[in-house]
Order: C-alpha cells, then sequence, then structure tokens
C-alpha cells in the first residue's frame, strides 16, 4: 500500500509537470506567432515580404511612367488652376495667385464652368491649393516662394452648406485661418526668390486638422505640417518629411481617408505623381510611397480623386502648352488600387 501510494503521487506529480510543460510551450508559442513581424506588405512592391504582417515603410518600387490619358482643355478664365477637388458632382478649382478670388465649379461631361462663387472681402496673393472635408471647403492662400518671408498665411474656409443648392453665380463669406511655421523664425527671414523651403502648393483635411505638404526649394523635400481646422491663429507643427525628388505643388486624400496622392514636378520639369498608402493614422510617410513618372511637359500644379477610382490632374498654362485636366485610372497603376 505504501508503495502504491507513492507511485501515485509520483505519477500525480509527473503528469502535473508534462501538463505545465505543455501549457508552458504552448503560450510561448502562440506569444511568438502573435509577435508583429515587419517588413514591406506591399505584392506590388520589388521588396514583397511574404512573411511580413506590419507595413514598417521599407516598400520599394520599379520606376512606372504613365501617359494619362484622357485631356480635358481649361476653360480660358482657369488658365492657372492651381487647385481642385470633386465634391457635389463638379470639379471645384480656383488660379494662382494676382487672379480673382474666385471658385470655380466646372462640369467635365460638358466642360463647362457652372458656377464661380466670390468669396467675399478677401484677395488672391497666392492661392495654391484647395481642400475639402465633409462640412468645409479650404482654400490655401500660402504661397511664399518670392522670398519666403510672408506674414500673412492665410486658409479660408467655407462651408459646404452655403453653396451646395448654389445656381448660378453668388458670392460667400469665409472664415480665416491664419498660421506660422513653428521652425521659422520670427519674423520670417527673407531670402533670394525661390530659395526657401517654406513654400507650400498642397493641403488635406482629415479628422479636424489641416495637413500641409511644403515645396522646399532649398532641399527639393518635402516636409508635413499640421495645425487645426477652426478659424483662429494657429502654429504650424513640423511632422515629417520626405525625399520627394522634386518639387511638390498638390495634393488631395481619398474620401475614405486610406490614401493620398502628391503631384510635382522636378527642376528640370519632370512632373510625378506619388502615392501615399497604408500608412498608421496621420503618419503619412510611414506607409508606402509609390513614385510614378508622367510623361509630357506640363506645370502640373493640382490633383484630385474623382467618383469612379479617377485622379484629375490640372496643369496650368505654360509656355505653348494650354491649361489642361487630365485623367489617371487608379486601376492601371501597381498599387494604385485598394
Amino acid at each position: 500500500m505504501f508503495r502504491f501510494i507513492r507511485f501515485s503521487r509520483f505519477s500525480r506529480n509527473l503528469n502535473r509537470k508534462i501538463y505545465c510543460g505543455l501549457m508552458t510551450f504552448t503560450a510561448l508559442t502562440s506569444a511568438q506567432a502573435q509577435v508583429p513581424q515587419p517588413g514591406c506588405t506591399d505584392t506590388a512592391a520589388i521588396n514583397y515580404n511574404a512573411e511580413a504582417t506590419v507595413n514598417d515603410g521599407s516598400c520599394l518600387y520599379k520606376r512606372l511612367s504613365i501617359n494619362p490619358k484622357t485631356t480635358y482643355k481649361q476653360p480660358e478664365v482657369l488658365i492657372e488652376n492651381s487647385g481642385v477637388v470633386y465634391w457635389n458632382g463638379l470639379l471645384w478649382q480656383h488660379n494662382d495667385g494676382g487672379h480673382e478670388p474666385l471658385l470655380y465649379a466646372m462640369d467635365t461631361l460638358g466642360n463647362e464652368i457652372r458656377h464661380r462663387i466670390k468669396i467675399a472681402g478677401v484677395s488672391n496673393v497666392d492661392w495654391e491649393d484647395i481642400a475639402q472635408d465633409e462640412a468645409f471647403i479650404y482654400i490655401g492662400d500660402f504661397g511664399n516662394n518670392q522670398h519666403g518671408s510672408r506674414t500673412d498665411l492665410t486658409i479660408y474656409r467655407i462651408a459646404k452648406s452655403s453653396i451646395a443648392q448654389t445656381v448660378g453665380d453668388t458670392s460667400v463669406s469665409a472664415e480665416i485661418i491664419t498660421f506660422r511655421y513653428e521652425d521659422q523664425p520670427v519674423p520670417p527671414q527673407p531670402v533670394a526668390g525661390n530659395k526657401t523651403d517654406f513654400d507650400c502648393e498642397a493641403m488635406i483635411a482629415r479628422q479636424g486638422r489641416l495637413f500641409l505638404f511644403t515645396k522646399q526649394w532649398a532641399s527639393k523635400q518635402t516636409t508635413i505640417y499640421a495645425l487645426p481646422a477652426t478659424p483662429g491663429s494657429h502654429t504650424a507643427v513640423r511632422k515629417a518629411t520626405f525625399d520627394s525628388e522634386g518639387l511638390i505643388t498638390g495634393a488631395d486624400i481619398r474620401p475614405d481617408g486610406r490614401q493620398i496622392a502628391l503631384c510635382g514636378y522636378s527642376m528640370l520639369g519632370n512632373r510625378f505623381l506619388i502615392l501615399l498608402y497604408d500608412y498608421p493614422e496621420d503618419h503619412f510617410f510611414a506607409g508606402n510611397k509609390r513614385r510614378i513618372n508622367l510623361t509630357g511637359v506640363f506645370q502640373t500644379e493640382s490633383v484630385a480623386f474623382g467618383p469612379q477610382g479617377q485622379l484629375y490632374l490640372g496643369s496650368e498654362s505654360f509656355g505653348i502648352s494650354q491649361a489642361r485636366l487630365e485623367v489617371i485610372w487608379l486601376n492601371e497603376i501597381p498599387g494604385g488600387k485598394e
């Protein structure tokens, strides 16, 4: 009996140890399986890693050149179209600095301007881009290439409700947002023309904030600055910098917030498109950065997502080239579709 009891205790202890060992091994194996594996998760990339579970922004791509297929000649009044968004079935555009403070709503089917919206009580010093969220349209009067020392950097906020039912031409008031860059000296120090890194021609709106993508003449890069999308005087906070290998001239974000398009050109006039996607929250440069070269010698200044998977590209009149709108279909670009 004594021997039997000792053997039973030994057996129970052994079984307990085996069970605990199996549980520990299972827990370790499960924990190891849950450890994120960073790498490139985009199948369109040349360094795609099938074992990666978390995109670390390391994806690399073959250089791709695209010739936009569809071209609309802009109405003569939009000779220097510098910003565009698609809303309410129309393309809403504006001209560059020195023109009237007007928004033009264009029907792409008839290539006709349906509405002219005057922003009352303001001037167009250097309007460079337009952005939107669910409730507002934002116009960026923040072009700053002349000396890089403007102290009146402004964004106009227009309620969509004030123009949604517009018939013909009208005039509306705008709320005023002013800002300064947090890392620019106060007062800003003037430099030679087209030499500043505090110029900006690209803006998006997202989750109650405005994000500016600078046009850096000195470094040929772009930096993201963020500020509240509310009236008042704000400091634009520096977020991140990316080597865009050229000057960024326009930006737009897809309505679902999952993709950003940047357009621009090099100092030699070679124009390009950069698609940003699969980024965490508002860390736009931490995800995929897909660069596409665009054929044709045009001064492309604006970009907008269309309603059916297209991108509209706006180019100013340049030399003998007329102002135009071009179209690229995202499903024809590796990395451009969902």
